[in-house]
């Protein structure tokens, strides 16, 4: 991925909040880690495919 093209203001915090959430029950750090890990890169897939 080119820096240049990356764009702010997505930060899938919301979808990671909403994993969490739908978990229903404390996670570790490393569960947060690869949730927020595949978010983000559903998220720079999505921006190269536009």
């Amino acid at each position: 991925m080119d820096g240049k093209q990356i764009t702010f203001g997505t930060t899938g915090f919301d979808e990671l909040l909403e994993a969490l959430r739908e978990a229903g029950e404390p996670q570790d750090i490393a569960w947060l880690a690869e949730r927020y890990i595949e978010i983000l890169r559903k998220l720079a897939q999505t921006e190269e495919q536009e």
